[in-house]
């Protein structure tokens, strides 16, 4: 049947479910959007935090501190820049710790 054929209460019904799709693809956009601004506040305190410390720190250039960043960050750790110190250790560990949630976060987030 048309709507103009329905009763009352049936365009009622019907006007209030159309009303919950727009609301709820309202909160599924809304989420997305979240979604995307989480992950590009992560990517950039994941990669920018411990090049930061590890300049201010250990007296590293900007361009070692990243390029190590990335190397412990994905658990790869070739050796070819050491740390010092037990506050930097546990940063590192951190960092890496991190580093496998956010690509397995970026996996899930993609599949």
């Amino acid at each position: 049947p048309t709507i103009s054929r329905l009763g009352k209460s049936s365009k009622l019904l019907i006007f209030d479910l159309e009303e919950k799709v727009k609301r709820t693809r309202r909160l599924y956009r809304i989420k997305v959007i979240l979604r995307r601004v989480v992950i590009a506040v992560l990517t950039l305190v994941w990669l920018l935090l411990v090049p930061l410390v590890l300049t201010g720190n250990q007296g590293i250039t900007k361009a070692s501190a990243w390029y190590f960043s990335i190397q412990s960050g994905f658990g790869v750790g070739f050796g070819a820049i050491s740390v010092e110190g037990m506050g930097i250790e546990f940063l590192l560990a951190i960092h890496l710790l991190l580093g496998s949630i956010y690509i397995a976060f970026i996996l899930t987030t993609l599949i």
